[in-house]
């Protein structure tokens, strides 16, 4: 009874996650459009070349394929250990804990990678901003500031500056142009610029100084951010240790006694101790990746 109220409730929290991540892909697909920058580089390839059938044969570009992969590869991850573990020998409850906490694992690693990008590309916007400043105090055109700019600093952002330079030379008008670069990259720092600079555009106002102040509360912004980070690091390392020192332990009790460890992990008890507290484990993991992920 105590094993399969174990399972149900690994199994719970397998669905909720699931579900979690379901939402995720669906609110970042509609709007996410940094994968095929981050894959990419500089190439400067269309996305539609390098778009892909989906399995329901729709079109799915770069971008949203990795967003996707996002999702699905520590699901897939989960369930390969799932299968390992209980090909191994480990009851179902303890073989779905474990998978479950490698499934977590990719997903925090994977979330955090894409954390770091965000955090690049607003850190290369703010130096974007303050050169574009410097190249209009210096005279020249507000196009051909965005062009310098925009190649004076290295992917993924610069595929992105020079589209949008690249619209502007074709005669698009520069609201536009600067919603649609807004809306490829969602993010709070990208909506100010292209609000600030279309609207400053069609006035008609100096742009240098409003540029230059705007640079400066972006890089503000990216280092209180890159501090907050470093200050938790801390945290997630003795998380981490915590929780190595903990399967260190069992291993050392099964090294000693086998026997009764066996035993242990085959009762309806064990099976139910061990896999309520791998799945915590990975809750905990979860819910201190919420806390201490934080937007300035």
């Amino acid at each position: 009874m105590l094993t399969l109220l174990g399972g149900a409730a690994l199994f719970a929290s397998l669905s909720l996650l699931t579900v979690m991540a379901n939402r995720l892909f669906l609110s970042r697909r509609a709007s996410l459009r940094l994968g095929s920058d981050e894959a990419r580089g500089a190439n400067g390839v269309d996305d539609e070349a390098l778009a892909i059938d989906g399995p329901l044969g729709e079109r799915w570009s770069r971008d949203e394929l990795a967003a996707y992969s996002r999702i699905v590869l520590p699901i897939g991850v989960g369930l390969s250990v799932i299968g390992f573990a209980a090909t191994a020998g480990l009851v179902t409850p303890i073989a779905c804990a474990v998978g479950f906490d490698a499934g977590v694992v990719v997903w925090l690693w994977l979330s955090g990678r894409h954390a770091r990008y965000l955090t690049r590309l607003e850190a290369q916007l703010a130096e974007a901003l303050r050169l574009t400043a410097a190249a209009l105090r210096a005279g020249i055109s507000r196009v051909e500031a965005l062009h310098r700019a925009a190649e004076q600093i290295e992917a993924p952002l610069q595929p992105i500056l020079l589209e949008a330079v690249g619209r502007l030379r074709l005669g698009e008008a520069p609201q536009e142009a600067f919603e649609r670069l807004a809306a490829r990259v969602p993010l709070e720092t990208f909506r100010l610029f292209s609000m600030i600079i279309a609207t400053q555009w069609q006035a008609g106002g100096s742009l240098q100084g409003t540029l230059g102040s705007v640079g400066d509360f972006m890089q503000d912004r990216v280092e209180v951010q890159q501090r907050i980070a470093s200050q938790s690091a801390p945290a997630r390392s003795s998380t981490l240790v915590l929780f190595g020192a903990t399967a260190a332990v069992a291993w050392l009790s099964w090294t000693n006694d086998p026997f009764n460890m066996q035993r242990f992990f085959g009762s309806g008890i064990g099976s139910t101790l061990i896999s309520t507290t791998l799945a915590l484990q990975g809750v905990a993991l979860i819910w201190m990746d919420r806390l201490m992920r934080s937007r300035v």
